[in-house]
């Protein structure tokens, strides 16, 4: 064994020939285990659909549908009984010279050969192989490179509308008054691996792809406009859907429907003394538009100012458990019982209350607060000291803090305007904060702003990842009104759009009413852009500070939603997801009392997903069933038939969502579809930023009718957009891999319809036999 370690280490042909022959010699002729199946792919001159029985790889090579193994092209499902035909394709081999094979005509092409439809290689009007001196240099213009040089025939110089300079010519004559081929082209790098860095060289196509880059074709320049190694200018992905559902065990509560709640604070000041209060969603259905709705409510009677004080911040986990900040952000403001730094947790069945967290606190109090189910913790905005605090979703136990800006000096707070974060979100593995710069009372020339900082693997903001992503308009533009209120809560919608909430705040603990708006964003190449979508809470810009994006609805709260004699509606608002007015919304009163006005006195908003602590949709099985090129030069991109089987038995799916896991950039974020239960559908994003030959591995998400969602990982091979004979495995190499595949197939005959044994036949005699493995060896790159 030794010496054939040695051997194998270092392979030549005829080592290579013997030790095959040796084995084929002792071993039975076996079917090749690669399965196959119906592929259905377009083929130009045949003038239609073509069905062939091929390997996956095979059909994905040839950017046809694969129907999935054991499928044959006789099913009723195939829509597609054209039999591809082969005809002579005349190629030139570096080693061997002209050759002729019979061929299809994809094939032929991307081995740069002339296909002649209807002609057999013993055709005597067929010449193959022209000698030398009928080639010449052959200058013409080409779209992207300029004049280029090139060794061709004088017909195929013609052809191309180009100058021919003679038989025997070379581009390296010094008559030749055009530049030869390129050989390199632009290439964007990775300085190191996970590092983030991209960086630009000019390197060859082999060189860059041994890089792990991506190459921009030949003769492309890192100095040419479309060449940008610069990661994405923002990431998005559909909005978790982490808030369970609290199942409190009092009849109040158990006279709900099995719908979504809503959860909202309110101002100590709002009469009923509940400062905090579930609403019933699940009968909305039934109930007009633009009208107080007539709904379930439910506030456990310690809910009130003595046991909780002033809070704002509202957060629940996915069991339903509710958790709460303390915040001196209103007009009235009154401390509960651990003071102005404390995190209250409400317990999903019991509705009791503890406190789960004190932060340091002197002269300020806490803002935001948000859970993150990826990484188990809660995330709370400080006014006092300007941090954002991570706690430990069980315990409460501090994990760490994220200091923006100027790093805390230890005084006293507030925080100062441009160093102090107000709302919170996680989305995907950034934590998206707003920084509170002016208000009404506090107008500047620093608009409010949307940050985000990248999270490591537990959650935590990695150290100088932050970045900025959006700065807000003005929302009054009427010197010396000429400011924007701060965003004080974030919400991401299942198609990946960020939605922003305004507060009318006239100070650190001020209350105003009409100056702030709903805001939709979503992420394009250039970054963060404004969406059409108009969400018009109230009267203009009477929004206060909490949002909430699901499928079907944006759910916003508002002040003043409408305002007249015995119709004083102050709460949230349920608009279209695409936007609305009142017109098209359910309106919902907070205290349900519409004769008086509640203004200044509404809070932040979470509404949960449908059912309890679980989701109430089974998740689907997502998996890619083919991946095809769509370009056989660079840049390369490819479309992924990604396949959805939604498992669930009530519940459609209405959208899916793609999360990148790498450098590899998907064409949309996200698409709409509607997939009813108990049924299956594809979906076909392009991906490009990738290396050809890679495999990458992202997240599908996909958002159920109820608003449930799952998240599944799905991975896929990209190939190389182009095909050496005998690289059956289509990594662009043939090695021991390929050897294998061909013992496999070897002694078989190849029946018309047996598209995996022509593949394997690349001497076309009708059999995988001895030629097959000369022309492999000939091929042979380790």
């Amino acid at each position: 064994m030794p010496h054939t370690k040695r051997l194998l280490e270092s392979p030549t042909a005829a080592t290579l020939a013997g030790l095959t022959l040796l084995w084929l010699a002792s071993t039975p002729a076996v079917a090749a285990d690669v399965p196959t199946g119906a592929c259905c792919y377009e083929d130009p001159d045949l003038g239609g659909l073509v069905c062939i029985d091929a390997a996956s790889s095979h059909c994905e090579f040839l950017g046809g549908y694969f129907y999935g193994v054991g499928t044959a092209c006789g099913d009723p499902m195939v829509e597609c009984d054209v039999t591809p035909v082969e005809s002579a394709c005349c190629y030139e081999d570096a080693n061997l010279g002209w050759m002729c094979h019979m061929l299809e005509d994809y094939k032929c092409e991307d081995m740069g050969g002339t296909w002649y439809p209807g002609l057999d290689c013993t055709d005597p009007s067929l010449e193959c192989d022209p000698s030398s001196d009928d080639r010449g240099a052959c200058c013409y213009e080409d779209s992207d490179l300029g004049l280029v040089c090139d060794l061709l025939i004088e017909d195929d110089c013609l052809a191309l509308g180009g100058y021919w300079y003679g038989p025997g010519t070379a581009c390296t004559d010094a008559y030749v008054e055009c530049d030869p081929l390129p050989v390199t082209g632009a290439c964007c790098v990775e300085e190191d691996a996970g590092s983030g860095n991209w960086f630009c060289m000019d390197l060859t196509q082999a060189d860059c792809q041994s890089s792990g880059g991506v190459w921009y074709g030949l003769g492309s320049q890192c100095s040419d406009p479309g060449i940008n190694c610069d990661p994405p200018a923002c990431a998005a992905v559909a909005g978790s859907e982490c808030a369970g559902r609290p199942q409190y065990a009092y009849q109040d509560f158990l006279a709900f429907g099995s719908g979504r709640v809503a959860v909202q604070t309110v101002s100590p000041a709002l009469p009923g003394d509940r400062v905090l209060t579930v609403f019933d969603l699940g009968v909305l259905g039934a109930q007009p538009f633009n009208m107080a709705a007539a709904i379930g409510r439910y506030a456990h009677s310690s809910w009130n100012e003595t046991n909780l004080g002033s809070i704002l911040g509202v957060a629940l986990d996915e069991d339903g458990h509710v958790f709460v900040t303390a915040s001196q952000t209103w007009n009235l403001d009154v401390a509960g019982p651990s003071g102005w730094g404390a995190v209250y947790r409400i317990d999903a069945i019991t509705a009791a209350i503890t406190t789960f967290a004190v932060l340091p606190t002197s002269n300020s109090s806490l803002g935001s607060i948000t859970y993150d189910c990826d990484h188990d913790q809660l995330l709370v905005s400080n006014f006092e000291d300007g941090l954002i605090y991570r706690v430990d979703h069980t315990s409460g136990v501090v994990l760490g803090t994220f200091d923006h800006g100027v790093p805390w000096s230890g005084a006293p707070g507030p925080a100062a305007l441009g160093d102090r974060p107000f709302g919170l979100e996680v989305n995907g593995d950034r934590l998206y904060y707003s920084l509170w710069n002016e208000d009404a009372n506090n107008a500047s020339t620093d608009n409010n702003e949307i940050w985000s900082v990248e999270l490591d693997a537990t959650g935590a903001p990695i150290a100088n990842a932050e970045q900025l992503e959006i700065v807000l308009t003005d929302t009054y533009v009427d010197p010396p009104w000429v400011y924007s209120s701060p965003v004080s809560d974030i919400d991401f919608s299942p198609s990946g759009t960020m939605l922003l909430a305004e507060r009318s705040q006239l100070g650190i603990n001020h209350m105003g009413a009409h100056s702030a708006r709903v805001l939709e964003y979503e992420c394009t190449a250039t970054g963060w852009v404004q969406t059409s979508h108009t969400f018009a809470v109230g009267p203009p810009h009477s929004a206060s500070g909490g949002v909430d994006a699901k499928a079907d609805r944006v759910w916003a709260s508002g002040d003043a939603l409408h305002i007249g004699a015995g119709d004083n509606i102050y709460g949230f608002q349920g608009l279209p997801a695409t936007g609305g007015t009142t017109a098209d919304s359910w309106l919902i009163d907070y205290n349900n009392n519409v004769g008086i006005q509640d203004k200044t006195m509404l809070g932040d908003l979470v509404v949960t997903r449908e059912g309890g602590a679980a989701p109430m949709a089974d998740c689907p099985v997502v998996q890619v069933l083919n991946v095809t090129c769509d370009t056989m030069t660079p840049p390369y991109s490819w479309t992924l038939d990604i396949g959805v089987s939604n498992q669930d038995a009530t519940n459609a799916i209405v959208g899916v969502a793609f999360t990148p896991g790498g450098s590899e950039v998907f064409s949309v974020g996200s698409m709409p579809m509607n997939l009813p239960p108990q049924h299956s559908w594809s979906v076909d994003p392009q991906v490009s930023g990738a290396a050809p030959g890679s495999t990458i591995c992202f997240d599908v998400t996909v958002t159920f009718a109820n608003g449930a969602t799952c998240t599944e990982e799905a991975c896929a091979t990209l190939g190389y957009c182009g095909w050496i004979p005998g690289d059956y495995d289509f990594d662009m190499l043939v090695g021991v891999d390929d050897l294998m595949v061909l013992i496999g197939a070897w002694g078989n005959q190849c029946g018309s319809d047996d598209g995996q044994c022509h593949l394997v036949d690349i001497d076309h005699d009708g059999a995988v036999g001895m030629g097959d493995l000369l022309m492999v060896l000939d091929r042979w790159e380790g």
